[in-house]
């Protein structure tokens, strides 16, 4: 059988069945069995120009021009697409408003003194398809199926965990697919227009995490197996719904009237009972897997020591020292901004957090370790400098045994000679973790003290309490048999 050709327009499918076409394109969609589309109007007022016009982008002469040109080719295109039974899908993405020049203008004054006055009209991403709907912004991840919405459940099962609605629906649909967790938002839906055999289905956005299904290489960015597996997928759901919607078509649609209970069969309010028991059991189960997920991903948030950078970076640091038995703030003022300020009974401490891609952490952020200090001490209320603590986390994307020096020569120099403490976040990972997993306070003072007596070097934690002695045992077996041979 021959296999079905998509076209999608401003969303990126992996795979050799799908053609990507950008939203500026003057693409025919007739070369397509089915379309895909994502109204995403960005790029006209992001490469085009525009300024801004009570809060929204007013596009420039040019851009306005290319928009309304755009909108009209795929109104057309879409009309098309349904006039000839396509199904076009389409991810309902955040409604953008903007205003168009219309071309028209106004003069007032003379000489010096003239204003031209530029004449402007509303826009939207929306108006790309022209839809018998209306769409509100309004965001959230709770979503269910719709009653009888099989036909997307397959594709459910597989993106659900993926999918966060951006907007929901106004007016009337041909079927909810997908509502909000009370059940009075439209979310997603199917739309069939009179008299046209084609369907529109509107569905919530999927994010997709590009990062870990792209590699690089010498030639430019690919999809790797994971983008392609998710390519593979979701064009696969795609063919099935569609398939389900052309079969569906030579069937008469159900008339409502025959809904009415004059008409039901004797099993019929039964199994529908028991259909409505399964559905909440099935939502209690997906609320505990999400809150499962969110606990889950909290849990798992002290690894970013291991690979974050920036306010993540920073937010993970201020949760390790109080593992540790630290007490942290951030301070700012008109000033001065202090990325992490902690102490104990050992002693007071300003710390300063980098993370560096494929590189190790150089002198740049020791300076501005040492005016913080400076600064720091400047204050009434503070009487003796703080211990300057530098965190870094060097070739933050590489895995562990593969990375090199965490400190340029000349950080560590400076350090030296101004007696900072320099520690390597994924060494913090370590005991942070070690004392997460078995609280102690003998050894989490010891790991403060650690920070406090190091001055112009690495911090060298103490080693976790048990671990030493499996050493311990070890090599005295070792030598044992050493000596019995």
């Amino acid at each position: 059988m021959k296999q079905k050709h998509i076209l999608s327009i401003a969303f990126d499918i992996p795979g050799e069945n799908t053609q990507y076409v950008l939203i500026t394109s003057k693409q025919s969609l007739a070369d397509g069995d089915i379309i895909v589309m994502e109204p995403d109007i960005s790029s006209f007022h992001d490469y085009l120009g525009s300024e801004f016009y009570q809060g929204r982008p007013s596009l420039s002469e040019s851009s306005s021009f290319s928009l309304k040109e755009s909108t009209q080719h795929w109104q057309r295109e879409v009309a098309a697409a349904i006039a000839a039974g396509k199904t076009v899908f389409v991810f309902l993405i955040q409604q953008e408003k903007v205003f168009v020049d219309t071309g028209q203008r106004t003069y007032s004054g003379t000489g010096r003194n003239r204003q031209t006055t530029k004449h402007v009209s509303d826009m939207d991403n929306y108006q790309l398809l022209s839809l018998p709907v209306s769409f509100v912004n309004s965001s959230g991840k709770s979503i269910k199926l719709a009653p009888k919405a099989d036909i997307i459940a397959p594709y459910w099962s597989l993106f659900e965990d993926i999918t966060n609605y951006q907007v929901h629906i106004e007016g009337k649909v041909t079927q909810p697919l997908l509502l909000s967790r009370d059940g009075e938002r439209t979310l997603g839906a199917i739309i069939r227009y009179k008299g046209s055999p084609g369907h529109i289905v509107l569905l919530p956005p999927l994010e997709v995490d590009t990062e870990s299904m792209t590699e690089k290489k010498e030639e430019g960015t690919f999809w790797n197996k994971k983008g392609m597996q998710f390519g593979s997928q979701l064009t696969a759901a795609f063919i099935a719904i569609d398939k389900q919607l052309r079969t569906e078509r030579q069937a008469t649609p159900t008339p409502t009237w025959v809904d009415s209970s004059e008409y039901s069969l004797p099993r019929e309010a039964e199994l529908e009972t028991e259909l409505l028991k399964v559905q909440e059991k099935i939502q209690k189960l997906t609320d505990s897997k999400k809150s499962l997920q969110v606990q889950i991903k909290k849990e798992g948030e002290l690894k970013r020591l291991l690979y974050e950078n920036g306010v993540e970076l920073e937010n993970t640091i201020h949760d390790a020292l109080q593992i540790l038995g630290f007490t942290t703030s951030r301070f700012r003022d008109s000033d001065s901004e202090f990325d992490v300020v902690f102490e104990s009974e050992e002693g007071r401490f300003i710390g300063e957090a980098e993370g560096k891609d494929n590189k190790a952490v150089n002198i740049d952020k020791l300076r501005q370790l040492d005016m913080n200090i400076h600064e720091d001490l400047s204050r009434e209320e503070v009487t003796e400098p703080a211990k300057g603590v530098l965190f870094g986390n060097a070739f933050r994307l590489v895995p562990l045994a593969k990375r090199d020096c965490f400190f340029t020569e000349k950080c560590c120099t400076a350090a030296n000679r101004s007696g900072i403490a320099l520690v390597q976040t994924p060494d913090l990972f370590v005991v942070a973790r070690a004392l997460k997993c078995r609280p102690n306070k003998r050894f989490a003072k010891a790991c403060r003290k650690a920070v406090f007596a190091t001055a112009g070097s690495v911090v060298s934690f103490p080693s976790i309490p048990g671990q030493e002695e499996k050493k311990e045992t070890t090599h005295t077996t070792t030598e044992s048999n050493a000596t019995s041979g």
